[in-house]
């Protein structure tokens, strides 16, 4: 467990874990993908939003149509931006997935999002 000596602060990477942890058990709860009860516990992680943190819980939750809507919510939030390595991180977990087809509908919305952040 990691300190930083100069402030005291818990290493970023250990409390990065909890969160990913807390966002993960969020979204993967129930049969609902990303009901209501979830978006309003992840309004907390708004600001902690980071690629490390994205791509943490990418990797943490289990169900591709989860994995999914929880990486369009993080698209949406206000000072956080995908980067090439959350992309890559979301296509290497689709691609591996060969149980649970991705619904179309999932992968439309990523495209138009993507559209509207380039704003093409």
């Amino acid at each position: 467990f990691l300190h930083d000596f100069d402030s005291g602060n818990v290493d970023v990477t250990q409390s990065s874990s909890i969160d990913a942890r807390a966002i993960a058990d969020a979204v993967s709860c129930g049969d609902n993908v990303f009901g209501s009860k979830s978006q309003k516990f992840l309004r907390q992680f708004r600001e902690k939003l980071s690629e490390s943190l994205v791509i943490e819980v990418l990797r943490l939750v289990e169900r591709p149509s989860a994995v999914i809507s929880f990486f369009i919510w993080a698209g949406r939030q206000i000072g956080y931006k995908h980067t090439a390595p959350v992309y890559n991180a979301l296509v290497d977990l689709i691609v591996r997935d060969d149980d649970e087809k991705v619904p179309e509908e999932l992968l439309q919305q990523i495209k138009d999002d993507d559209k509207e952040m380039l704003g093409e």
